[in-house]
């Protein structure tokens, strides 16, 4: 997926996905940007040809029953969720997030864009410092130009 293309899809297909978390749509779209290089550096599928639509890098446990990736484009060795479209990348996401106890205060505090990165950080989601802040300067990008969009 090319970054236009991104911009162009995720905002719709991640209100699904936002209203699971209880996030705005757009915290879950500038995290995948951010983790995905705007949807243009994901895990191929193993039969190394389409998308995964996992622009979070989460690896497929012994738990996860869908289709894999062989994680072609890191070198960390394993399988890595696959996904059929934007939309259930972005749900499985909200769905990952969801069903693990280590992110529930950031669950607790969604409503708030910054806690709720700062919390996902907190609970250790990400290894960079600045993760929050770096999310938090791409969704306020998208959202001027969602609203941009709107407006014109």
């Amino acid at each position: 997926m090319n970054k236009s293309d991104f911009i162009a899809q995720a905002p719709k297909a991640a209100i699904k996905a936002g209203a699971l978390l209880g996030v705005d749509p757009l915290i879950i779209v500038a995290q995948a940007a951010l983790e995905s290089g705007w949807g243009e550096h994901t895990p191929k599928p193993d039969s190394g040809h389409g998308e995964s639509y996992n622009f979070y890098g989460i690896k497929a446990d012994n738990g996860w029953r869908g289709p894999t990736s062989g994680g072609h484009w890191t070198t960390i060795q394993g399988k890595f969720r696959a996904y059929s479209s934007l939309e259930a990348g972005f749900v499985g996401y909200s769905e990952f997030i969801h069903d693990n106890p280590r992110y529930r205060h950031a669950l607790a505090v969604a409503g708030d864009p910054e806690a709720y990165l700062k919390a996902l950080q907190q609970a250790g989601y990400a290894t960079d410092p600045d993760y929050a802040a770096k999310v938090l300067a791409v969704w306020r990008k998208l959202s001027q130009h969602v609203e941009g969009e709107a407006h014109g």
